[in-house]
C-alpha cells in the first residue's frame, strides 16, 4: 500500500518553496479509484465535510491551466486538496469539502458592495483621473525654470556631471499645458530624491531577478501577495521616477500611490507580527526547526520584501513624492487590488491544494468572517496611517 508523506509545516524552509516549483504541464488527468465513505446518519461521509476524490490529479505534475475550466472535473483538482502533500499540515476541513453558506453570502455582498462603492465613486466625478484633478493645475514651466529647480534641489549633483546635465538640460521639453502641480513640485532630475526613485526602482528590479532566476519558487512566487505587493510598489518607483517629464507618469504615479503603500503595510505587518510569530511558537517544534526558520526569515530576498519593503515604500511614498490628501476612491483602488487577489486565491491557488492562507479558506464559518473582515479593516487602518502621514507631512 503506497504511502503518503505527511509533511510538516517546519519540515524545513525550503518545503514550501517546493511546493510551488511544480511545474505545470499539459498532461491529461490522472484518476484514482477511492472507494466512497459510508455515509453517516446525518447523510454526510466521515469526514467533517464532503469530498470529491474521484476524480482528482494524483500527481501534481499533471495540472493543467485547462482544468480549471473544466466543468465535468471537481472543485479540488488535487487529491486530498493538497499540492503534492506540501499542505498536509494545514487541518483537512480547511482544505477539501464545499465551501460554507457563511462564505458564499459574505463574499457575494462584499463584491456588490465593492462594485456599488465603485459606481457612486464615479459619479461623483466626470472621469476616473478627476478624482486627482484637484491635484493638477495649469502651470507653464519654462526651461529656464527647471533648470533652477534642478539647480537647486541637486547641486552636487550637478557639480559631479555638469557636462552631461547641461546637455539633457537643453534637450528636455517641459509640458505646459494641464500640468499635474504634484509633477510640478516632483523633485526634479538629478535632485537626490529623483536619484532615490531611479535607483530605488533599478535595485527593487535587481531582487525581482533574483526572485525568478535564483529562487527555489521562480516565477510561481508571483501567485503571492508579498511579490505581488513588491511588484507594484517597484512600478511606483519607476513612475515616480518618469513624473518630472510626463504628467502621464506623474498621473499614473499618483493613483498607484495609496494601492502600492497599502500593500505594502500589510504585507509588513502581517508577516512580522502575525505569521513569523505563530509559526515560530506554534509550527516549530524544536530549536532546529526554529534555527532553520530565523535563518530562512532572514535570508536576502525575505529581508528585502518582508523587511526593508515598508521603508523602501516610506521614502518613496512620504519623502520621495509630493505629499497630497488621499481621496476616497485611493481606498476603493486599493480594496479592488486585494478583491483581485483574494479571488485569484480562492477560484485558483485553493483549487489546486495551495494554501498560503489558511484562515481564509472559505470552508470556515465564523473564522471566514473574521479573517476577511479584519483584511478590510486593515486596510481602512492603513487608510488613515497614510492620509495622517501625508497630511502632516511626516
Amino acid at each position: 500500500m503506497t504511502q503518503r508523506r505527511i509533511v510538516s509545516p517546519a519540515s524545513s524552509a525550503s518545503d514550501l518553496s517546493e511546493a510551488l516549483t511544480v511545474p505545470i504541464i499539459a498532461m491529461p488527468p490522472v484518476v484514482t479509484s477511492m472507494k466512497p465513505e459510508k455515509p453517516t446518519e446525518n447523510g454526510n461521509t466521515a469526514s467533517s465535510l464532503p469530498k470529491d476524490n474521484n476524480r482528482t490529479v494524483k500527481d501534481a505534475s499533471q495540472l493543467k491551466l485547462s482544468m480549471l475550466f473544466d466543468p465535468s472535473l471537481p472543485w479540488i483538482l488535487v487529491e486530498n486538496g493538497s499540492l503534492g502533500g506540501h499542505f498536509d499540515w494545514v487541518p483537512e476541513h480547511f482544505r477539501v469539502g464545499g465551501w460554507s453558506y457563511v462564505a458564499i453570502v459574505y463574499l457575494t455582498a462584499l463584491l456588490a458592495a465593492a462594485v456599488s462603492f465603485g459606481v457612486y465613486l464615479y459619479q461623483q466625478k466626470e472621469s476616473i483621473s478627476s478624482w486627482w484633478s484637484d491635484d493638477f493645475e495649469s502651470c507653464n514651466i519654462t526651461n529656464e525654470e527647471q533648470t533652477s529647480v534642478n539647480a537647486s534641489n541637486g547641486q552636487w549633483v550637478n557639480k559631479l556631471l555638469s557636462r552631461f546635465v547641461q546637455t539633457v538640460k537643453e534637450e528636455t521639453v517641459i509640458e505646459s499645458d494641464a500640468c499635474l502641480q504634484s509633477a510640478k513640485n516632483y523633485p526634479g532630475p538629478y535632485s537626490i530624491q529623483w536619484l532615490y526613485n531611479t535607483l530605488g526602482c533599478l535595485w527593487m528590479l535587481y531582487v525581482m531577478h533574483s526572485i525568478m532566476n535564483k529562487s527555489p519558487m521562480g516565477l510561481k512566487a508571483w501567485g503571492t501577495y508579498t511579490v505581488q505587493s513588491w511588484t507594484l510598489l517597484t512600478i511606483r518607483h519607476g513612475l515616480s521616477s518618469l513624473a518630472p517629464f510626463s504628467k502621464t507618469a506623474a498621473l499614473l504615479s499618483e493613483v498607484i500611490r495609496f494601492p502600492a503603500a497599502c500593500s505594502a503595510t500589510v504585507t509588513f505587518l502581517v508577516w512580522n507580527m502575525a505569521l513569523v510569530p505563530f509559526i515560530y511558537f506554534q509550527a516549530m517544534d524544536t530549536a532546529e526547526k526554529r534555527k532553520g526558520f530565523v535563518k530562512f526569515c532572514f535570508s536576502f530576498r525575505l529581508v528585502q520584501i518582508h523587511l526593508l519593503n515598508i521603508v523602501y515604500c516610506y521614502l518613496n511614498i512620504a519623502w520621495a513624492s509630493p505629499p497630497r490628501e488621499l481621496h476616497a476612491m485611493d481606498f476603493y483602488l486599493a480594496l479592488v487590488f486585494v478583491l483581485a487577489y483574494m479571488m485569484f486565491y480562492l477560484l485558483v491557488l485553493d483549487r489546486i491544494g495551495i494554501h498560503l492562507y489558511p484562515i481564509f479558506s472559505p470552508r470556515l464559518r465564523g473564522m471566514v468572517v473574521l479573517s476577511w473582515t479584519g483584511v478590510l479593516g486593515l486596510y481602512a487602518l492603513a487608510f488613515y496611517g497614510w492620509k495622517t502621514i501625508l497630511g502632516n507631512g511626516l
